[in-house]
């Protein structure tokens, strides 16, 4: 069957029969041809169109299918006379135009599916009113599926038109591989992307869909991780980082995904330049780590678009890779672009239609006739932003008054370097939004550059000096507007502002009122209060509502942080960053954090550290934080060893000295040298005793690490004392961070010792702990400690669910220490449950991550456990030969471990590894090193009264029993028994 939806397709002609199409398709051997003996109308098209087939997927004849199909086009006779809303129309009688060609029986071309089959693929009925020309609602809200969750919602006056576009992506797509969709801004390029993937999704011509936004500076490496994970799930994040880059081309060729890139412009320099001038960023350019996408991001971008565009074997790649970009020279060779312009006129006029329907503006009056409007959208250039901006004021001016007024607004931007050059209708549009303001509300639109996004509007008061009263009515006329948008914050009692993004530009010369002293004064003053505000909140009973505090007003504290730094106020400066790093760090930004810690140890040079002078000093402290957290441990005990000295040699305070101490025990206690931290964190505690109650914070926090220590050194008795005084401070300070923290560091010592029921009440009370302060990372910890209780008790399901909630938080925020952790994590779980090829991969990640942070004590970790992942696979294996092969595969590599272990005096650490090889080595027959072994491991852990003395005790049972000296088994099997008793009582809780 073929149907011929161009016009007059039926026509028989006076001239020889092939000139028309029917007839000749049925000589061919087509059964069935429909085919138009008229010119058809679009409407009525789209009922015969989409009745027709309707009834053939009911199992209708073609015939019949024709006859409902001519049925529908007499029911629904209107035909519009022009496009667009409210359009006049006729009454056509066009049913007969549809005309059936068939040689031989009307045949049934589908059988009918069941009612349930149909809901199970989510069929949903059009209703009349789609059937007409109305666009419809956004499809997402139409449909039940697909959601596109991954990406934004969908605009505020829905969807309108952009069908010739979406038709055009379709045609670059099938002849490239990558379409750049560029425009300037408020073009809409986000939204037809969004509604691209949804329509390819719906008709099948791609299965998946990927959405990546480039604002947050998160580049090439985490394209990868989210298609990856998009498409392979959980098994993508096991991979290595050379693995996951591979396989995610592999993909992306494979298979038929859209993968989009949003705000590409972010990523290019001369825009983000452009921006930063006009809104005065002074001397911070495009690479700037902070304000930037820096040059090594963007090359590796540029690998990225060639390994995923390349052909393969001859063969282009089934994926599709839309880039949205403000700039069409987004230096990204041979791709096709497609440049998106304004509206349709029909499409605009819908679009403004929403608008006037939602701000309740009458259209039928006198002067707003079609042609009035039609003139207004041609001037506004069909521009959607603009046509949003400027219809609300048709409810007050006329179209002609509103186009008689705007060449003088057009005349304001004549600079071609400006950001938006390109889009002078918008900003006329936004300059005549402004025109209209009253004399109060024109007053406060130039101090509102001061803020960046938005503010909350006890601050706003504040700095603008308004009253209540006053200021209800401006902000009235900005939200009539939409340069402001009015949002109530949760867990805190005041309103947020949001900003328009285009506000910047507004007035962009006015910005220069920065300089006004008083203003600036003003603004740092607001400012530290602000951050004593959101650190009082973090640090006491309300933790939840300091975060949304400093969320909300991160940008302004990066602006008023950049302003007290520039005019040389380098305290205030540091009260300000300090604020930041803390939230960047309890909300996982990992490498935002790091980038503003080195960027401020620039802005404040150690040369200034002396005497009273602390903010330098704590700059330089973060700073080797930060590059110990990034895998650089020796520089970064270097660094503090460095600052300790200058500041014993310089006079510095006993806090300042004090606390140098406790980051030095940190990092050696984080580096596996427990043994060399307990010096430094005592002094640190002793120190910060002798200075009072004003310490008592980092008083517990000193007492935590020194837990942390004892704990290490398996020294259980004295690890819990130090944590729960340090819980105790905690509680009384009233620092829900700080007890979260405490009541996690308490549950992981009484897991070491086998409360485990204990432990598991602890792990869940840190866990809401952690939530209520909204700690995405604190949470991911303890979600991870939970994993290896679960492990631990051999509840492997319940392991592997936490593995999987947590990974991809941690890859998210950029925690490679923690992501390296859960790998090894995940690693045993999954052989706990057979799954040996997924095991390995996890070890495989997890030593990738080790080598890459240079963590010597993961690596010793990971060595040991696949010595035991070895010995397991020996124990499956009947063949002699095959169980030697792994048992020696296992001895290397817990003799591996051992090696770095005993090199980092770790004498747990090597008891563990001594009872591990007595074990292989007794598998392997060698009797007398099985025997050495065991007695070595005894010798470090038996002092202790280590839990894992059960495994000695058991090792050499096993060993006598294999000599045949059945009294020296007894021996060590009533030793053995004891002490699993004696864990027994401890494992099922304090009631026994």
């Amino acid at each position: 069957m073929v149907i011929l939806e161009a016009c007059q397709g039926a026509y028989l002609a006076n001239q020889p029969v092939h000139a028309s199409v029917a007839p000749p398709l049925l000589q061919a051997g087509i059964g069935s041809v429909v085919a138009f003996s008229h010119s058809v109308h679009i409407k009525a098209a789209r009922i015969l169109v989409e009745h027709f087939y309707t009834e053939l997927a009911q199992g209708a004849s073609v015939g019949k299918a024709v006859d409902k199909a001519r049925d529908a086009l007499y029911k629904y006779p209107k035909r519009f006379l022009a496009r667009g809303p409210d359009a006049e129309t006729i009454d056509l009688m066009d049913w007969f135009i549809p005309q059936l060609y068939q040689a031989g029986d009307d045949p049934v071309l589908l059988t009918a599916p069941s009612v349930g089959w149909a809901k199970a693929q989510g069929a949903v009925p059009l209703t009349g009113e789609e059937m007409g020309m109305t666009p419809s609602a956004d499809a997402s809200d139409t449909f039940a599926h697909p959601t596109l969750e991954e990406f934004p919602p969908s605009p505020q006056y829905l969807f309108q038109g952009r069908a010739p576009e979406l038709l055009q992506l379709e045609r670059a797509f099938r002849k490239h591989p990558a379409v750049l969709l560029h425009a300037m801004g408020g073009m809409g390029k986000t939204a037809l992307a969004r509604e691209a993937a949804h329509w390819w999704l719906r008709k099948g011509t791609i299965r998946y869909t990927v959405f990546h936004s480039f604002e947050r500076l998160a580049g090439a490496e985490r394209v990868v991780q989210v298609l990856g994970q998009a498409l392979m799930g959980d098994r993508f994040s096991a991979l290595p980082a050379d693995e996951q880059w591979r396989r995610a081309v592999r993909l992306f060729h494979e298979n038929p995904v859209l993968l989009v890139w949003d705000n590409f412009e972010t990523t290019l320099p001369r825009f983000a330049d452009a921006l930063m001038d006009a809104t005065s960023y002074e001397n911070h350019k495009a690479d700037d780590p902070i304000t930037g996408f820096s040059s090594e991001s963007r090359e590796l971008l540029q690998r990225l678009y060639r390994d995923f565009t390349a052909p393969k074997n001859g063969q282009s790649p089934r994926g599709k890779l839309l880039i949205t970009c403000r700039q069409a020279d987004a230096g990204l060779p041979g791709v096709e672009k497609l440049e998106l312009k304004g509206l349709a006129c029909p499409d605009a006029l819908y679009l403004l239609r929403a608008v006037i329907q939602k701000k309740a503006i009458d259209p039928e009056r006198p002067g707003y006739e079609r042609h009035e409007i039609d003139n207004l959208l041609k001037m506004l250039a069909w521009q959607p932003l603009a046509i949003e901006l400027v219809t609300p004021h048709l409810a007050e001016l006329t179209p002609e008054q509103i186009r008689a007024e705007f060449p003088q607004h057009l005349e304001c931007f004549t600079d071609d370097s400006h950001p938006e050059a390109r889009n002078r209708s918008l900003l006329a549009s936004l300059d005549f939004s402004v025109q209209r303001l009253s004399p109060n509300a024109r007053k406060v639109l130039p101090l509102l550059s001061w803020f960046r996004g938005g503010v909350f509007e006890t601050f706003l008061l504040a700095f603008t000096e308004r009253e209540s009263a006053e200021w209800a009515a401006v902000r009235k006329e900005l939200v009539a507007t939409a340069l402001i948008r009015v949002e109530e914050a949760p867990d805190i009692n005041d309103t947020y502002l949001e900003f328009h993004p285009i506000l910047p530009f507004i007035q962009s010369g006015d910005v220069a009122m920065e300089n006004a002293p008083a203003l600036r004064d003003r603004f740092l003053a607001m400012y530290l209060d602000v951050r004593d505000s959101i650190n009082d909140a973090l640090l006491g009973k309300h933790p939840a509502a300091g975060m949304q505090l400093a969320m909300r007003e991160e940008g302004n504290l990066r602006r008023a942080l950049t302003l007290a730094l520039k005019t040389g106020k380098r305290w205030e400066g540091w009260q300000v960053a300090n604020i930041l790093l803390s939230y960047l760090e309890r909300t996982g930004r990992l490498r935002e954090r790091d980038k503003l810690v080195n960027w401020i140890k620039k802005k404040l040079p150690q040369s200034e550290m002396a005497g009273d002078i602390n903010y330098a000093w704590d700059a330089h402290l973060n700073h080797a934080w930060s590059l110990f957290t990034q895998g650089h441990a020796q520089e970064a005990l270097d660094a503090v060893q460095k600052l300790r000295e200058k500041l014993e040699q310089n006079g510095g305070s006993p806090f300042q000295i004090a606390k140098t101490q406790l980051y030095l025990g940190r990092i050696h206690l984080h580096t596996g040298r427990s043994d060399l931290a307990l010096v430094p964190l005592q002094a640190a505690i002793t120190d910060l005793e002798r200075l009072g109650t004003t310490q008592q914070a980092n008083l517990a926090a000193s007492l935590g690490s020194l837990g942390n220590a004892y704990q290490n050194l398996s020294q259980f008795d004295e690890a819990l004392a130090a944590a729960e005084r340090a819980l105790g401070i905690l509680r009384g300070l009233g620092q829900e961070h700080g007890i979260a923290t405490g009541l996690g560091q308490t549950a992981c010592i009484l897991m070491d010792t086998q409360h485990y029921p204990e432990a598991e009440q602890r792990y869940h009370e840190a866990l809401a702990a952690a939530r209520r302060v909204e700690d995405r990372e604190l949470e991911g910890a303890f979600l991870h400690n939970l994993g290896i209780l679960y492990r631990e008790q051999g509840r492997y399901t319940d392991a592997v669910k936490h593995c999987r909630d947590v990974i991809r938080t941690f890859q998210e925020i950029g925690n490679k220490i923690r992501e390296m952790q859960i790998c090894d994590l995940f690693a045993t779980a999954e052989r706990g449950q057979g799954r040996l090829d997924e095991a390995m991969a996890w070890y495989e990640r997890c030593r990738e991550l080790a080598v890459e942070l240079k963590d010597r004590r993961q690596l010793a970790v990971v060595a040991h456990n696949l010595g035991s992942f070895y010995q397991y696979c020996a124990e499956q294996k009947a063949d002699p030969a095959m169980r030697a092969a792994w048992l020696e595969k296992g001895l290397a590599s817990v003799r591996e471990s051992l090696k770095i272990k005993r090199e980092m005096q770790d004498k747990p650490g090597a008891a563990m590894s001594y009872a591990q090889l007595s074990i292989l080595y007794r598998m392997s027959g060698n009797l007398d090193a099985a025997e050495e072994n065991a007695r070595q491991s005894l010798a470090i852990l038996e002092p202790l009264n280590h839990p894992h003395l059960l495994y000695v005790y058991d090792s050499l049972m096993q060993i006598a029993h294999a000599r045949g000296d059945e009294k020296a088994a007894v021996k060590w099997q009533k030793k053995r028994d004891a002490k699993l008793a004696e864990l027994e009582k401890l494992r099922s809780g304090p009631g026994n």
